[in-house]
């Protein structure tokens, strides 16, 4: 009996081993829509109007440590540039590939407006942001969307 006692909790063990379930996940800040570990910061993401099929939006990036919250802050400019490519549908294998193309302006200390953003289907997209210092990508984040 109590050899098959162990044989089963072994194969209960085991069984969890690799799995996530019952793990924590990374708890993010509130207002975290952007996570960028590596180098501490979050970023909050507001739409000046809702995303939608072929119009063109603008949204507000707002980056905070990682610390702090949306909200409150505190509120902090990424070191170095922020790109932001055009939004891509993944499963498709294109992005919007409208012009003028998705840019990343500076807006104040911590805001950066994403102009252009344009989607020219229905499905499932991703608008990815980059984090750059020297030319090269230091760390990326990336929003799904539905549309």
């Amino acid at each position: 009996m109590p050899r098959q006692l162990f044989l089963v909790m072994s194969l209960f063990f085991f069984a969890g081993c690799g799995s996530n379930e019952g793990r924590r996940a990374a708890v993010l800040p509130e207002g975290c829509a952007l996570s960028f570990p590596e180098v501490g910061l979050c970023a909050s993401v507001t739409w000046k109007s809702a995303p939608a099929v072929r119009q063109v939006t603008e949204a507000t990036l707002r980056f905070f440590r990682a610390t702090g919250n949306a909200k409150t802050g505190p509120f902090e400019r990424p070191d170095g540039a922020v790109n932001v490519p055009s939004p891509r549908m993944p499963a498709m294998g294109h992005d919007s590939g409208e012009d003028p193309r998705t840019t990343a302006v500076a807006a104040t200390v911590s805001d950066y407006r994403v102009e252009n953003v344009f989607f020219n289907m229905r499905g499932k997209w991703s608008l990815t942001v980059e984090l750059r210092k020297g030319g090269k990508v230091v760390e990326t984040a990336t929003l799904p969307l539905a549309l």
